[in-house]
């Protein structure tokens, strides 16, 4: 009865933040957060809920405050059972080297688990879809 109680009192946050395309819903609920004014850690622990605060966000949760609907959720971000994977940085490595390493990475990442079209690729990760240049015939 005290868990129907507090869910009947939760109350979409004021700012809305739209979830990207293939977002973890950690990230998702720490972009909210921040828009919001807020601590990740509080809103995390929020949309985790009771009895247990750790492990998956409940989506339940999630659409309460997010105002987003549950579908829509669903949809955009990852699943929480799919491993995340990320570059991580070599000591001596610049910022730049490390962004383009990991803009690569996930361009790969999107061309060889979801088939989408280089035209969909470089519309997602913002960049141009030129065409590679010529070699000069030395291998």
């Amino acid at each position: 009865m005290n868990q129907q109680l507090s869910e009947r009192r939760i109350v979409p946050l004021p700012l809305r933040v739209r979830p990207r395309p293939g977002e973890r819903p950690d990230d998702f609920i720490c972009r909210l957060a921040l828009a919001n004014h807020l601590k990740p850690s509080y809103l995390h622990d929020l949309v985790h809920g009771p009895p247990l605060w750790v492990g998956a966000p409940k989506i339940d949760r999630l659409t309460l405050f997010s105002g987003i609907p549950e579908n829509v959720l669903e949809r955009t971000l990852l699943p929480v059972s799919a491993p995340f994977m990320d570059i991580k940085p070599v000591e001596g490595q610049s910022v730049e080297e490390l962004t383009l390493q990991r803009l690569y990475f996930r361009i790969r990442r999107d061309a060889g688990s979801r088939g989408l079209t280089v035209r969909v690729l470089a519309q997602r990760h913002q960049v141009s879809p030129v065409n590679r240049p010529k070699s000069s015939g030395r291998l």
